[in-house]
């Protein structure tokens, strides 16, 4: 046999040698399909045991709700409220609204020499003359100048307050819990009496007599016009009327860790009546004015007249302040006596410029 029979011959035998028997190969693929479908079937059934193990755990877990951004309802523990926003307190106040005050538009004026403090409004003008306080709409002349005008004047004056001129028809009425009587004696006039308390010049005692005051109140239009006009503001600010004594500081302010005592109204009276322009000369002694008149300050200042003050603070009975003229101010170390007697304190030293 040659070589390439040879080769031939083996070629044949490996074709007989790697041909698959027909049933041998059935067996094969039906172990096959029979695997792959046992697999198939395991396969799903731990798919659905692992789904339904996650979801359990999902149900179950308490940070689910939150973590997934459910929106549902959360429970809240028993016997604890969840405010509502309307139930909150504010941490903002509200702010008044100063257009609501009886008094929006009025200032207060202070009689230092009779006890009394008014509320006038901010657009009138006014001072005291000879012993009366007189106040009228700027523009206007002054009861004193002559002319046709409209004001209220107040004085306080020895006597009862039910002494009503003869054939008024005088009314009972209260200002701030002050008896008070009101008549007219024409179209263009109203006058208030008022009992007023205290004695003459802050003295913490007198006599029945001197005790027994009045405070009264004129309102007065020269024309039907100007009674017209301003009738109704004359009568609110003859109502506003109450006693003074310096207890509140209405011109400047006072330290709050300041007490209060004789000494101190003594001090606010002093400053209050500096500010107004009239009534601080009566309550000084010599010293105190030999320094105002020396170096000036009482009212006015290089012709600007003190418009306001702050007591800072009390070392005994001296008291350091700071006060206002116009754009500058200066600073006074006050000294403040004790009255003899029933006397009220009066201003005893004065030292311009010095503070602690």
């Amino acid at each position: 046999m040659s070589l390439e029979d040879e080769v031939k011959a083996a070629f044949k035998k490996h074709e007989d040698d790697a041909r698959a028997d027909g049933q041998s190969w059935e067996a094969v693929q039906k172990k096959v399909r029979r695997a792959h479908t046992q697999r198939l079937v395991y396969s799903s059934a731990l798919s659905l045991v692992i789904i339904a193990a996650i979801a359990i755990i999902v149900v179950k877990s308490p940070s689910s709700n939150q973590s997934r951004g459910f929106t549902g309802p959360s429970e809240t523990p028993t016997g604890v409220e969840t405010p509502s926003p309307s139930d909150e307190p504010s941490t903002t106040p509200t702010p008044k609204d100063p257009t609501k005050d009886p008094l929006y538009g009025f200032k207060w004026r202070v009689g230092v020499q009779s006890g009394f403090a008014v509320a006038i409004p901010k657009d009138w003008k006014g001072g005291w003359f000879e012993g009366v306080w007189d106040f009228e709409p700027s523009g206007l002349p002054s009861t004193s100048q002559g002319g046709n005008t409209f004001a209220i004047t107040i004085t306080v004056e020895p006597g009862s307050y039910r002494d009503a001129p003869s054939g008024a028809r005088a009314s009972e009425i209260t200002i701030h819990d002050r008896r008070a009587l009101t008549w007219s004696t024409d179209p263009h006039h109203v006058s208030y009496a008022v009992d007023w308390p205290g004695c003459p010049d802050y003295a913490s005692a007198c006599s029945a007599n001197a005790a027994t005051q009045r405070l009264i109140m004129r309102l007065y239009g020269s024309t039907q016009s100007l009674w017209d006009s301003y009738e109704a503001l004359g009568r609110k600010a003859a109502l506003s009327v109450v006693e003074y004594d310096g207890l509140e500081a209405l011109h400047g302010t006072v330290d709050l860790t300041i007490k209060i005592d004789d000494l101190r109204r003594a001090l606010v009276r002093f400053m209050d009546a500096r500010v107004e322009g009239i009534g601080a000369d009566e309550l000084m002694g010599t010293s105190a004015s030999n320094s105002y008149n020396s170096d000036g300050g009482l009212y006015e200042l290089n012709g600007n007249p003190a418009t306001t003050y702050d007591i800072i603070q009390r070392t005994g009975n001296e008291f350091e302040i700071s006060i206002a003229y116009g754009n500058s101010r200066r600073y006074e170390r006050i000294e403040i006596q004790q009255g003899d007697g029933t006397a009220a304190p009066t201003v005893e030293k004065v030292c311009i410029g010095c503070t602690s």
